[in-house]
């Protein structure tokens, strides 16, 4: 079952939220945020005791919670986050055996399978989340992402409450103009990033994209 569970993402990409809670990945389903940007740098996020113990279960073949949502994609043959991030690795499913052995990354997974799930690289994928302003109201996103649901929600709520929760939102970490300065710095002092990617709301509309 290894070849049907292992994903490398947890090697080099995390994700922080809009409201600065961080994500062990983009497709991940955190029952609960134990880390905020406010309080927790990235590295030592990318460093944690949940993020060494993510690696520890996919070292091992567990079926880990927090992937549900690759596996519910996998089942109906679906290009999933997993497979994404695999192909970053240079791991190939259908020859998952032979090209684990000859992905680039292949020593840091050996590297945390002998300690305790701890990595001795960096992150070159991230996440960023900005905050939700947004003009639209697209059927596949809610109101964290966009502050028109955010309005709609609040209406639609008193029509059926249980289709349309009402909306119980933080305020968006860029809005803290140190901590916006705090990450810029944090990204210099990171080696070898290769990709970022924004989300807002509609992420021109931030004012924190144009800082970083």
């Amino acid at each position: 079952m290894f070849d049907k569970t292992f994903c490398s993402s947890p090697w080099f990409h995390v994700r922080l939220t809009y409201d600065g809670s961080f994500e062990s990945c983009r497709w991940a389903k955190n029952p609960e945020h134990q880390h905020q940007f406010q309080n927790t740098t990235i590295m030592q996020y990318y460093n944690s005791d949940q993020m060494k113990s993510l690696r520890r279960e996919l070292l091992s073949g567990a079926s880990t919670t927090l992937c549900s949502s690759c596996r519910y994609e996998e089942s109906y043959g679906k290009l999933n986050g997993r497979k994404r991030q695999l192909i970053k690795s240079a791991v190939d499913t259908n020859n998952f055996a032979l090209t684990l052995r000859s992905s680039p990354h292949y020593k840091n997974f050996e590297y945390s399978f002998a300690n305790d799930g701890a990595a001795d690289m960096a992150p070159v994928d991230l996440q960023i989340d900005l905050g939700n302003t947004c003009n639209s109201a697209c059927i596949m996103c809610g109101p964290a992402a966009s502050s028109r649901l955010e309005r709609d929600y609040y209406t639609l709520n008193k029509i059926d409450a249980g289709l349309f929760p009402k909306p119980n939102l933080s305020t968006a970490w860029t809005r803290d103009k140190t901590l916006v300065d705090r990450f810029v710095d944090e990204l210099i002092a990171i080696p070898n990033i290769r990709y970022i990617h924004f989300l807002g709301g509609e992420t021109l509309f931030e004012e924190s994209f144009y800082t970083i």
